[in-house]
């Protein structure tokens, strides 16, 4: 679906040569600009439900006052590798992305 919208937008609209490089390549940074741009926005919203319905001092609370021998330490960073958005790593996340193949 978004390719067919980068490719309207690209060869229909702007009415760029699929033959060229310079078609080629605009048409890659249209499609992943609009995947990344979609990714960050589900994950903006999950992040959201996820801060308004469990916000982190009552996790914090429950890591700190709960022994679990050393899993307290897994779970603080599991929830940490599963919410990997700030500018530290949005950024490397963003060319994971970019790199990977989703067709």
């Amino acid at each position: 679906m978004i390719q067919q919208l980068a490719d309207w937008l690209v060869y229909g609209l702007l009415e760029m040569d699929a033959a060229t490089r310079w078609g080629t390549a605009v048409n890659f940074f249209v499609y992943d600009t609009m995947k990344i741009t979609v990714i960050l926005f589900v994950i903006s919203f999950i992040m959201g439900i996820i801060n308004a319905y469990f916000p982190i001092e009552r996790l914090r609370h429950f890591l700190t006052t709960h022994k679990l021998y050393g899993l307290d330490y897994f779970l603080a960073a599991l929830f940490g590798g599963i919410t990997p958005f700030c500018s530290c790593s949005s950024v490397p996340y963003s060319l994971a992305l970019s790199k990977a193949e989703f067709h």
